[in-house]
């Protein structure tokens, strides 16, 4: 739950992310980009599985 709210959104969407049932948008990308400090281009169409940062 912390990183849904640092990113501004409600856990149950983070897990829909997660299990590739919402599509993760642009500005949604860029948010956990920087709390990871890494490239937002690693959230957009990737396997959850694959992503690291």
């Amino acid at each position: 739950m912390e990183l849904a709210h640092l990113v501004g959104t409600k856990y149950p969407n983070i897990v829909a992310m997660e299990s590739d049932r919402r599509t993760i948008g642009l500005d949604m990308a860029r948010k956990p980009a920087d709390v990871f400090r890494c490239e937002y281009t690693k959230f957009l169409d990737a396997p959850t599985d694959r992503i690291t940062c």
